[in-house]
């Protein structure tokens, strides 16, 4: 009986840890939940051109795009990417987090949150949504 009970409960972890395993490698949570932070450098990018939009780090709009940001969910685990060709950009985005320095968005063709691109990043899972809603703002501006 002492064996059979062995096995369940062996079984049980295994199968948890399994569970866990699984949500962690197909889970999202938000890039930046509980964090405070502003944009530093917003870029709108194209194959031709990159044109920065610095009135949003002093405009009134800045607190929606951060509000636009603060909704980025990101995939739980890190993946190395190659440097984005800027024809794969659409908008290039430089921001801070306060007491963690800073954290960069490439949004397009090619969807990554990173601190660092040679360590790799963070795919971006509502990057559709996140490009819409900063066109609307920008549409909005008359960018």
């Amino acid at each position: 009986m002492k064996k059979f009970a062995l096995y369940l409960f062996s079984a049980v972890l295994i199968l948890y840890a399994s569970a866990a395993a699984t949500e962690f490698l197909t889970g999202t949570s938000n890039a930046f939940l509980g964090k405070s932070f502003y944009v530093y450098d917003f870029y709108k990018v194209s194959e031709e051109e990159k044109t920065e939009i610095q009135e949003y780090t002093k405009h009134p709009k800045a607190a929606e795009l951060t509000g636009i940001l603060s909704e980025i969910e990101i995939k739980h685990y890190r993946t190395k990417f190659a440097p984005v060709w800027q024809g794969d950009m659409k908008y290039e985005i430089s921001t801070h987090v306060s007491g963690e320095g800073f954290r960069f968005i490439t949004l397009g063709n090619v969807n990554m949150f990173f601190e660092d691109a040679s360590k790799g990043g963070y795919e971006i899972v509502n990057a559709e949504e996140i490009i819409a809603k900063i066109d609307v703002l920008l549409a909005e501006k008359g960018e």
